[in-house]
């Protein structure tokens, strides 16, 4: 298996015209590349005016699509799983639905905003939104589906309406599920949001694409490590967040 494994890659790389000794070639220049990002001029976080609102709007940009697309994704998961639906049919449709978008990358989605909004967060923000109801709507259903039936059979034999059951016998099973997939979901878009500023969305990737176009790699550098502690830090109070769940 492992030969197969590596004649697989070996042919992968040839129809991909990879060349291994042509990044041997090209070490020198990432080596000048090295020297000229070396030091990370951090003073940018003092002299660049509007760094630190662009920041600002990576996170108001990474948290407000996260929680539109939660938003959608919570009543997505309940038609789409097998115990809290209405009816197969309409389960049948929103799992296909969830599927057709996840398909789609988010570049498109962003180009399909950057025309009709114009170039900024608002378009970013609304990219991170479909995508999150894409994927997270999916998680959301197989969280709610795991749940055990036995509390919700219990509430429905003392009379409880199949809203009650729902409220009261699923959700309060899948409430660490889903709030750990929610905080998930703002680690992800947190990244993303950085990536979709340098096709238009601003923030950070507007700051790292000027940067480039400018030949600042000082910049550039002081600009990922800049990233690096905002995502580790992001990520750090997610995971705690969810062991406390």
């Amino acid at each position: 298996m492992l030969f197969g494994g590596l004649l697989t890659l070996a042919a992968l790389l040839l129809y991909l015209q990879v060349d291994p000794l042509s990044v041997i070639g090209q070490l020198p220049h990432l080596l000048n590349l090295g020297r000229d990002m070396f030091p990370p001029r951090l003073a940018i976080l003092w002299e660049r005016e509007g760094l630190v609102n662009s920041v600002i709007e990576t996170l108001a940009m990474a948290f407000a699509g996260t929680v539109l697309g939660l938003c959608l994704a919570f009543p997505a998961g309940l038609l789409g799983a097998a115990n809290t639906t209405p009816h197969p049919a309409l389960r049948a449709f929103t799992r296909a639905a969830l599927s057709l978008e996840r398909s789609i990358t988010s570049f498109f989605f962003l180009l399909v905003f950057l025309i009709a909004f114009g170039l900024g967060p608002f378009a970013g923000t609304m990219t991170l939104a479909v995508g999150t109801l894409g994927l997270f709507g999916k998680l959301f259903a197989e969280s709610i589906e795991r749940v055990e039936h036995a509390p919700v059979e219990a509430i429905a034999a003392l009379g409880a309406t199949s809203w009650q059951q729902i409220c009261f016998g699923a959700l309060p099973q899948a409430a660490p599920a889903l709030i750990a997939n929610a905080l998930f979901a703002f680690d992800v878009n947190l990244r993303l949001s950085i990536s979709l500023g340098i096709f238009g969305a601003g923030g950070l990737g507007a700051e790292f694409l000027l940067a480039k176009q400018t030949l600042r790699y000082r910049d550039v550098f002081a600009l990922a490590l800049i990233t690096l502690v905002l995502i580790t830090t992001v990520e750090r109070v997610s995971d705690q967040l969810r062991k406390h769940i």
